[in-house]
């Protein structure tokens, strides 16, 4: 955390959002933080899979945290995946 707020002072993007601790500890030091994923029940800003493309967060964001979310996902499509957040960022 110390890293993103020397860091990124613009928008932030958590995908997967757990409990929440990252939007809790980074809002502090960014602009805004958005959080996506694929759980209804989290009640994220952006209700979305990682697996697929997302064309309204695509260059967008300063910096993504994507914790505790890729070891779900199938080897085979991380490539896609990763292609994915990258593609989220400005």
């Amino acid at each position: 955390f110390k890293d993103i707020g020397a860091r990124v002072t613009g928008d932030l993007l958590e995908v997967g959002t757990g409990d929440g601790v990252v939007r809790r500890c980074a809002e502090p030091f960014v602009r805004s933080t958005t959080v996506m994923d694929i759980n209804p029940l989290l009640q994220p800003d952006v209700l979305g899979n990682l697996l697929d493309r997302q064309p309204a967060l695509e260059a967008r964001f300063d910096a993504v945290v994507c914790t505790e979310v890729l070891e779900h996902i199938p080897h085979a499509h991380l490539p896609r995946c990763l292609a994915h957040l990258r593609s989220f960022l400005r």
